[in-house]
């Protein structure tokens, strides 16, 4: 074993016919010797081959080698024990531990784990998961190392831990958390339930809305009746979730295709852009031309040679509104400019609604194209579809008008033509302005004993088109606060619902709910001593 001394001899060696005059020891470690009869330590395990070189008295040489196989010690040193054990529970069923490595004179592979003095499993790192475990059950651990020769530490300090109580619903949340549809349709509504450690826990709520049409126990929505906000409950154990939506009546206020006539459309010269030049602007309805069938046409310039500054033409049609109602279009187009334009000359789609100009954005119109010079290809934008939300529109008349303008022309070839195909004018009546808000209570801690201080947060409360401007917290326990985030204080032990309800700056509401669990502290102190004794005689035996 190492260190091994060898004694090496190169006695026999000999030459026939004069003298052995040098002598070369390699001895395979990196070592050498001149000597006849060397002494060498081999301080490292392993095999080697060590080589004997002889040279005569005339430089011939012959070698020889032999072999030495050099092992180690046997390791029987334990590692040191593991130290800084941290045990920490993760909800009702698990517990966390983690320690600091431990040395070896060698190395250590891994560690044992022990729970109550049993080993339960061994770990190549210093981290082990130990799940399964009984809600409110006290665990004690310890680690020891082990090595690769089987040497184990004693086991380390021992150190407590205590698994989380009995998971319980805390909290609900709905998707979505807003909706819009037709009378007709369906909506399905999913939950969500949370426990006291942020954990998905199986719920089965129940469902109920307040107007709109029916919910069933599954969360679908059957709308039947237009209006709204509506809200949409689930409920389980005194935990509650909402939702909002709305039921929306459509009609069709214009539905056409051209196909045998302009649909109630009527031309007019110069709708758009304080232009003035009626001349040189001309409308039609062709039968035939269109993206499939007829169409309405738009015709700019031409005529002459003059330079003309301004054109316009438009097909207007007016419709009636009953209610306040959310108003969409859509239409097909095809807007071409012949080949003689100037650079600087560009045609519009343009469209107002009671003459005000509606564009794709950030634009004030829908599509435009420009010259490319003289001589050059047709521009056009080809067949394209366009779909646009005019906003909300107030009961009573108003005006469409769809059309072209031409900056100008300078050329009697410089023509702009406008094609208009399958229009659809629709309103959605009973859609509300203003959209709701959208609520989420958090809470830490949510267990605990009294006095219990919990912070609450209503992080993730959103506006969708707009933002929230109050907030108000009910903490179930008959206090209250106006703050975004508060800090509240439960003094005596109990379950309780905490409520954030959040407004947004139209007034709109929206509520969502937390689980809070204070209990008592153990009673240790004990009645005071009894005092004020007196001891009277009544008769001879009492």
């Amino acid at each position: 074993v190492a260190p091994l001394e060898v004694s090496f001899s190169s006695v026999g060696s000999s030459d026939p016919d004069g003298t052995i005059q040098h002598f070369s020891w390699a001895f395979g470690d990196g070592s050498s010797s001149t000597e006849a009869n060397p002494l060498h330590s081999y301080a490292t395990p392993g095999s080697y081959t060590a080589t004997l070189s002889v040279t005569d008295d005339q430089g011939a040489t012959v070698s020889a080698s032999v072999g030495i196989s050099v092992s180690d010690l046997p390791d029987t040193e334990a590692p040191e024990i593991p130290t800084g054990l941290s045990a920490i529970p993760s909800g009702s069923d698990t517990i966390e531990l983690s320690w600091q490595a431990a040395s070896d004179n060698v190395g250590v592979i891994g560690y044992r784990v022990f729970r109550d003095g049993v080993e339960i499993a061994s770990s190549a790192t210093t981290s082990y998961r130990d799940s399964g475990l009984t809600p409110s059950t006290r665990y004690s651990y310890q680690i020891s190392a082990y090595d690769a020769a089987g040497n184990q530490s004693e086991p380390g300090v021992a150190v407590a831990a205590t698994t989380g109580a009995q998971p319980t619903l805390t909290s609900l949340s709905l998707t979505p958390a807003s909706a819009q549809l037709n009378i007709g349709l369906r909506q399905q509504f999913n939950v969500s339930g949370f426990d006291q450690y942020g954990n998905t826990i199986v719920v089965n709520p129940t469902w109920s809305v307040n107007g709109g049409g029916v919910i069933d126990s599954t969360g679908l929505f059957t709308a039947s009746q237009a209006g709204g906000p509506f809200t949409v409950l689930a409920e389980q154990d005194g935990v509650r979730a909402t939702a909002s939506l709305t039921v929306i009546r459509q009609s069709n206020l214009i539905d056409s295709g051209f196909d045998s006539d302009s649909a109630g459309f009527s031309y007019l010269d110069d709708p758009f852009r304080g232009s003035g030049a009626p001349a040189y602007a001309d409308g039609s309805y062709l039968g035939a031309g269109g993206y499939s069938g007829g169409a309405l046409q738009i015709t700019l310039g031409g005529i002459d040679g003059d330079d003309i500054f301004g054109m316009s033409g438009g097909w207007q049609h007016d419709f009636q509104l009953n209610a306040l109602s959310e108003v969409s279009l859509s239409f097909r187009y095809q807007l071409s400019q012949t080949p003689f334009y100037e650079r600087n000359e560009y045609s519009q789609l343009l469209l107002s609604i009671d003459g005000v100009l509606v564009g794709v954005s950030p634009n004030d119109f829908i599509d435009q194209v420009s010259g490319n010079g003289n001589g050059g290809a047709e521009e056009t934008t080809g067949w394209r579809q366009v779909e646009l939300n005019l906003g909300s529109l107030a009961a009573g008349s108003h005006r469409l008008i769809i059309g072209a303008y031409n900056n100008q022309k300078t050329a009697a070839n410089e023509t702009t033509v406008v094609l208009i195909d399958d229009l659809l004018l629709r309103s959605s009546s009973s859609l509300p302005v203003n959209l709701p808000p959208s609520a989420v209570a958090s809470a830490d801690p949510q267990t605990g004993v009294v006095p219990l201080v919990v912070n609450f947060s209503s992080a993730g409360s959103t506006d969708p088109d707009g933002t929230i401007q109050h907030f108000s917290w009910a903490f179930g326990d008959g206090s209250s606060s106006t703050e975004a985030n508060p800090l509240h204080s439960y003094t005596t032990p109990g379950d309780y619902t905490a409520t954030l309800s959040v407004t947004d700056n139209q007034r709109a509401t929206a509520s969502a709910s937390v689980g809070i669990s204070v209990s008592d502290l153990p009673d240790t102190e004990a009645p005071e001593i009894p005092t004020g004794l007196s001891a009277i005689p009544s008769g001879s035996d009492t």
